[in-house]
């Protein structure tokens, strides 16, 4: 070959190293971070399965409190119209007031179990996403990818709440779940990271990727209210960009 040529070729490989060694960078990169990936995911569906696993029986006790609180209700009802008929009846009044403030205090007692079902629900979705935001943080800030380093770590994910209403403003209401319930009762996170080349290879040192990543589990409104995670369909999709 002459030496022109071979110049030539020599100079080209010369030219196309840094973009090789660019790819072989990205490449390694996100195999890395596929690992890191899976491990927080893991995390977050894990957890999401633990805690619906608490939630489900309490959404199932107070969903089969409704029979209870619809007798309640025209039990109610009855003894208001018996107290009406015997103001006129002097004789059943008494009868009749005993009966009335004997409902009232069942449906009372029936509102405040109704409340603390709600509550203990409440506070079990509340611990648990505190603990998965902690442990989402503490995987990401304590891992690092060789010649990378992670940083500019952000984790978020709202605490969801029981996603139930009543259906009056009734003392002991029935309760219904709420529209869009699968999307409401998600318990869900994100985290986005950036990392960056260190200075292993000084020329390329500071170039490197930001990472955006999400999770969710909820419950499915079904005759067993089963526990699903939600693949992106209510959430941004995961992504990844050169930074």
């Amino acid at each position: 070959m002459p030496k022109n040529q071979k110049g030539f070729a020599l100079a080209t490989c010369l030219a196309l190293l840094p973009v090789f060694a660019a790819m072989l960078i990205a490449s390694y990169f996100v195999v890395a971070s596929l690992n890191l990936d899976l491990e927080a995911k893991k995390i977050c569906r894990e957890n999401g399965i633990q805690t619906f696993k608490q939630v489900r029986p309490l959404l199932q006790i107070l969903m089969g409190l409704n029979p209870a609180a619809q007798a309640l209700k025209l039990r109610y009802e009855i003894a208001i119209g018996r107290v009406v008929f015997c103001t006129l009846q002097k004789y059943c009044l008494a009868q009749a007031m005993r009966e009335l403030n004997r409902v009232k205090k069942l449906r009372s007692e029936l509102d405040i179990k109704q409340k603390q079902i709600i509550q203990q629900a409440n506070q079990i979705l509340k611990l648990q996403n505190q603990r998965t935001l902690w442990e989402l943080q503490n995987v990401l800030r304590n891992r690092q990818i060789s010649i990378f380093k992670i940083s500019k770590i952000s984790v978020s994910g709202a605490a969801a709440k029981l996603s139930v209403r009543p259906t009056s403003s009734d003392v002991a209401p029935t309760y219904r779940t709420e529209n869009q319930f699968t999307k409401k009762q998600s318990l869900a996170f994100q985290w986005q990271y950036v990392a960056q080349l260190t200075q292993v290879i000084k020329p390329l040192q500071g170039q490197g990727f930001k990472f955006q990543r999400n999770c969710a589990v909820s419950l499915k409104e079904n005759q067993k209210w089963s526990i699903h995670t939600i693949e992106d369909k209510f959430l941004s999709k995961s992504r990844w960009s050169y930074y």
